[in-house]
């Protein structure tokens, strides 16, 4: 069964200030039971040992702004320390590391709270059940357009936007019901409760879960000019963070970015006497559309072995890219663009070589048909 809730909300508390507001929730289960075939050794059916299997997959909007601009580091130990005070509010007497019996940081039930608390910078005690949902948290977008109204502004533009975007996600991958836990019920061995690590089994086990921010942008303008200039300045922030339950690391992967986009409109721009002539007149112009973008982005990937207690970079670059490009309508069958890309990236690791590439060249594209017609 799948149940997929999204809902939307625009609000405008005073004039040219917008506020979209979006919540999304996704979860899907597949249930299933297995061993009604079975049979005991006096030949017959025992219901006792069917095996009911639910498979779960479920996505949540989220917020993280306690810890939006904490450092991978900083999430990180306070996963640890979530962990000890989830152990000892699920166990009886600390050990020397501050674990209780059963429930080491190695435990699913442990440490998925302690790093859902660690991450939405909240009391790990109101986390509450790893496998539960919880609610969706509104994400939103905030256009405000005020400073157009300005009359020094007013002269010089037509359009005067700053954008803030913010979005984040916890999604929760691979919750199966536990054979283990199954079996361990109907065993009367001292230690069959127990796994490999020492911890209770759980009805429950996890392939994966993490969060995903995006501020898109952090902070943003788009204006135009009233002589056709476009100019655009971005600063977007994002990370990831995924804690494999299987191998029990965290990894991180955080992007900052710099985007300014510039754009220019030449209207009725002739080339030459390829756009046509009148009959006595000069040739009809067409608009030449000139459009720069130049973005620098860091990014960095590091993955946090939990159980050895280690932490080492994998990955990352500086990348920065430079875009221009010309479009111009030659006729309304012919388009020119002429376009220049350049890329270089530096990597942040000694197995991985600075790379540059640069893209140059013209396009021409032409339309079979008559335009304009039925």
């Amino acid at each position: 069964s799948t149940r997929e809730l999204r809902a939307n909300l625009q609000m405008m508390p005073i004039n040219d200030f917008r506020i979209d507001f979006n919540v999304y929730q996704n979860y899907s289960s597949n249930y299933s039971q297995t061993g009604f075939n079975y049979r005991d050794s006096g030949g017959f059916a025992n219901p006792d040992l069917t095996f009911a299997s639910d498979m779960v997959t479920y996505s949540n909007s989220a917020m993280l702004l306690n810890t939006s601009f904490q450092n991978g580091q900083a999430v990180y130990n306070a996963i640890r320390q979530n962990a000890r005070q989830i152990s000892q509010q699920l166990g009886t007497t600390p050990g020397a590391d501050g674990f209780t019996e059963g429930y080491s940081i190695a435990n699913a039930y442990v440490l998925i709270p302690a790093f859902r608390a660690a991450v939405e910078g909240k009391n790990p005690e109101n986390i509450g059940n790893a496998k539960k949902a919880g609610m969706p948290i509104p994400n939103w977008r905030i256009v405000y357009s005020g400073l157009k109204n300005i009359p020094i502004i007013n002269g010089q533009f037509t359009k005067f936007d700053i954008l803030h975007e913010y979005k984040a996600t916890y999604t929760a991958t691979g919750i199966q019901s536990s054979i283990d836990y199954f079996n361990s019920r109907q065993s009367s061995a001292p230690d069959a409760n127990l796994d490999v690590n020492r911890d209770f089994i759980n009805p429950y086990t996890f392939a994966q879960v993490g969060y995903v921010e995006a501020f898109s942008p952090l902070v943003g303008i788009d204006v135009t000019m009233r002589n056709n200039m476009q100019f655009g300045l971005q600063y977007n922030k994002m990370r990831t963070l995924l804690l494999g339950l299987v191998n029990h690391t965290l990894t991180e992967d955080s992007n900052t970015e710099y985007v300014v986009r510039l754009g220019y409109i030449v209207r009725n721009f002739r080339l030459g006497n390829m756009g046509g002539t009148r009959r006595g007149g000069k040739g009809k112009g067409s608009d030449l559309n000139i459009r720069g973008d130049f973005s620098l982005r860091d990014s960095r990937t590091s993955i946090m072995n939990i159980l050895l207690d280690d932490s080492q970079v994998t990955g990352g670059q500086k990348l920065m890219q430079i875009k221009i490009a010309a479009d111009y309508n030659v006729s309304e069958n012919l388009n020119l663009r002429l376009f220049y890309e350049q890329m270089t990236s530096k990597y942040k690791i000694s197995t991985a070589f600075p790379l540059s590439t640069i893209r140059a060249g013209i396009m021409a594209t032409f339309t079979f048909g008559e335009s304009g017609g039925l």
